[in-house]
């Protein structure tokens, strides 16, 4: 966790289970000041220490790590510069770029992709309508349409409606629109 925080990122980058494990058991991690150049030598020291493959080599207790931390505190670090002004208004420049991306996207994602595209199939699937004179098995009208709709709303294109806004139709014959 101290390697994180130091450095923005975990000391592994592999992103299956079994690669992550072979690093971790079998490779050092990449040097703290390779990934964040503001790390001072003394917080690298105690961060490798930390992560160390050798048990007898890493810290024995929080304690132990809890001292070093703190003589780490107790050093005076170097002041650092401000920023010169260019690298500020360069960074003004990239987050209001940032906004305004983001902007744009939601703008995208409620006003543009909330109109139904004209590709896109409208369909409804009525109940069925029972031939037989077995009142056993009326369920079934409803059931099958339910079950047609469930099977057909994996398709990107259809845009289906549900059985219980089909209901009011129940009544009516099926037939091909003009």
């Amino acid at each position: 966790m101290l390697y994180e925080m130091a450095t923005g990122r975990t000391p592994f980058q592999e992103k299956s289970g079994p690669l992550l494990m072979e690093a971790i058991l079998n490779r050092p991690p990449a040097a703290p000041s390779a990934v964040n150049r503001r790390i001072s030598p003394a917080l690298e020291a105690v961060i490798l220490k930390a992560i160390d493959k050798d048990p007898d080599r890493r810290y024995q207790s929080a304690r132990e790590l809890r001292v070093d931390l703190e003589r780490l505190s107790s050093t005076p670090t170097p002041a650092i510069r401000p920023a010169p002004r260019s690298k500020k208004m360069w960074a003004a420049g990239i987050v209001v770029a940032l906004l305004a991306a983001l902007l744009a996207i939601g703008y995208r994602m409620h006003f543009l992709a909330s109109k139904p595209s004209s590709d896109r199939i409208i369909l409804a699937v009525l109940p069925f309508e029972v031939l037989t004179n077995e009142e056993d098995i009326g369920f079934l009208r409803v059931g099958i349409a339910d079950s047609i709709i469930t099977k057909l709303a994996g398709f990107g294109r259809l845009r289906l409606r549900p059985t219980s806004a089909i209901l009011r139709y129940e009544k009516q014959r099926a037939g091909r629109a003009p």
